[in-house]
């Protein structure tokens, strides 16, 4: 009996163009599994044991699954989780740019921008993630202003777990964020839990 055709082979050569493109966006989208996140090479951690961008956005789409509901009634979830899981797509092109490259924010905007931009181009919602990306980043609404808390958070929680595991003094991560934590409810909270426990670490 013949197979039926598959649906590679049944789709049109304009079609098969699209989804080559599609391919490679998510072919550059994978290398955010091995861009290290470059502020804790800069300090010392060891290659070998720093996170991955991935690493990093998985953990700040799960807060903003799981603390949402307990953040601000205003929050909308399925927006929030779809900010957190796009806001470092771009680095899968540029890099994990910091402050020590010695990038103008302006410069590191541009660069971000026309990377998405170009990355997310062959996809049939393109310009509303691009356009959901750019609220996040000029924190244009209560989702973003959230997300923006959870990335740091994120940040926080990974530099309280690097302190305990190599020894060393990664207070700047901590005290750097705080303005960020003078809204929400649940975010202060566990930011202040952090300071908390990593002080009463210090102290034993």
């Amino acid at each position: 009996m013949k197979k039926p055709d598959s649906r590679s082979d049944s789709i049109s050569s304009d079609n098969s163009l699209a989804l080559a493109d599609i391919k490679l966006t998510l072919d550059r989208l994978y290398h955010l599994k091995s861009v290290k996140r470059s502020g804790w090479l800069q300090v010392g951690i060891p290659s070998d044991r720093v996170e991955s961008v991935a690493d990093h956005s998985l953990f700040v789409t799960l807060l903003a699954l799981l603390l949402s509901d307990n953040e601000d009634h205003r929050i909308n979830k399925f927006k929030v989780i779809r900010m957190a899981l796009i806001h470092d797509l771009a680095e899968s092109v540029v890099g994990d740019i910091t402050p020590e490259d010695g990038v103008t924010p302006d410069e590191k905007f541009r660069r971000e921008s026309e990377a998405l931009k170009s990355l997310l181009k062959p996809l049939p919602m393109a310009e509303e993630l691009l356009a959901l990306w750019h609220e996040f980043e000029n924190g244009d609404s209560v989702e973003a202003k959230f997300v923006r808390r959870l990335d740091k958070l994120e940040m926080v929680f990974q530099a309280a777990r690097y302190e305990a595991s190599t020894g060393m003094d990664l207070s700047g991560f901590f005290t750097s964020v705080s303005a960020l934590f003078d809204e929400g409810e649940l975010t202060p909270a566990l930011y202040q839990l952090l300071l908390e426990s990593r002080n009463t670490a210090q102290d034993e």
